[in-house]
C-alpha cells in the first residue's frame, strides 16, 4: 500500500515542474488584435462587434469592438476569430455571425486562404488578403458583408480563380501567423 505514495509524490512534482515551465514562458506570444476589413466594401469600414452581432462599421481608432485576433484551433488548418471587446469567438448561426464563448467546435472553425496574387509585386507593396471559410469541408461558405452585416455566402469564387469575398487584417501589409 505504501508503494502508491511515491507515485503520488512523483506526479505532484511533475505537475509543479510543468506549472513552473509554463509560468516562465515569455509573454511575447500575446494575441495580436487587429481590425478586420472587408475589401469589397463601398464605404471604408471594419467588422464591429455590436454586443455579440457582427456588422460593418466606420473605423474608430482605439475601439476594442473593432479588434480581432486569429487563434489556432485543435483541428489542423482551422482557426477561431476572437473579439477583443468581450473575449468571445465568432460563431456562425444560420447565415449570420455572432460572438459566443470560445469552444473550439463547429461554427467557430474557420479556414483562412491567402489570395494567390498576394505574392506578386515588391515586398514593401504587398497586401495579404484572405478568403475566410466558415466550417469544415469542401462545401464551407465564405464570409462577406451584405447590407452592412457579416454573413456567409456560398459563392467564394467567380470565373475560376477570381475571389469575390476577401478580408484584410489591420493594414493588410503582413501575413497572419497561421
Amino acid at each position: 500500500m505504501s508503494s502508491g505514495v511515491p507515485l503520488v509524490r512523483c506526479a505532484r512534482a511533475a505537475s509543479a515542474a510543468a506549472f513552473l515551465f509554463i509560468a516562465a514562458l515569455p509573454l511575447s506570444a500575446e494575441a495580436q488584435y487587429k481590425t478586420l476589413r472587408y475589401s469589397k466594401s463601398q464605404v471604408p469600414g471594419v467588422v464591429h462587434n455590436m454586443g455579440g452581432w457582427l456588422m460593418e462599421w466606420p473605423y474608430q481608432q482605439g475601439n476594442d469592438a473593432q479588434l480581432f485576433t486569429v487563434i489556432r484551433s485543435v483541428y489542423p488548418g482551422y482557426h477561431m476569430v476572437q473579439s477583443k471587446v468581450d473575449g468571445r469567438c465568432l460563431e456562425r448561426s444560420g447565415n449570420a455571425f455572432a460572438t459566443t464563448p470560445c469552444s473550439n467546435y463547429g461554427g467557430q472553425l474557420f479556414k483562412f486562404t491567402l489570395d494567390p496574387w498576394s505574392s506578386k509585386g515588391p515586398p514593401e507593396m504587398r497586401l495579404y488578403p484572405y478568403m475566410i471559410q466558415s466550417g469544415m469541408g469542401s462545401d464551407a461558405d465564405c464570409l462577406h458583408i451584405q447590407a452592412g452585416n457579416l454573413v456567409a455566402s456560398q459563392i467564394c469564387r467567380v470565373r475560376g480563380q477570381e475571389w469575390t469575398h476577401i478580408f484584410l487584417f489591420g493594414d493588410g501589409m503582413s501575413p497572419l501567423p497561421l
